[in-house]
């Protein structure tokens, strides 16, 4: 029973993730759309481990999950320095204007 609901909130996650990516519109929406999209991974993979009946792959899994959010901290911390510098110093606002700045 649990499984299906983490499963399903899972998927719901990363098709509002997906629909966020698709209309790249504004940096605060994309970084939020990462955000959601790395939530429902981490959804995923708790629902696979919830599912799992063996020790092994638990204490195996709980480490891949922990590596999982660590990597997913690191890229959110990449993207909004990204996104900040996007915005202070190309005085950019939309991401439809960064193909004007092809030279």
């Amino acid at each position: 029973m649990i499984f299906e609901a983490i499963l399903f909130t899972s998927v719901v996650l990363i098709s509002a993730a997906l629909y966020g990516l698709i209309s790249r519109d504004n940096p605060v929406k994309l970084l939020v759309s990462f955000q959601l999209l790395a939530a429902g991974g981490v959804g995923v993979f708790a629902a696979l481990l919830a599912g799992s009946k063996s020790t092994f792959y638990v204490q195996s899994g709980q480490t891949l999950g922990v590596l999982l959010i660590a990597t997913d901290l690191t890229t959110e911390a990449i993207l909004l320095a990204t996104l900040l510098t996007m915005v202070r110093r190309l005085r950019v606002r939309r991401l439809n204007e960064l193909s004007n700045l092809r030279g």
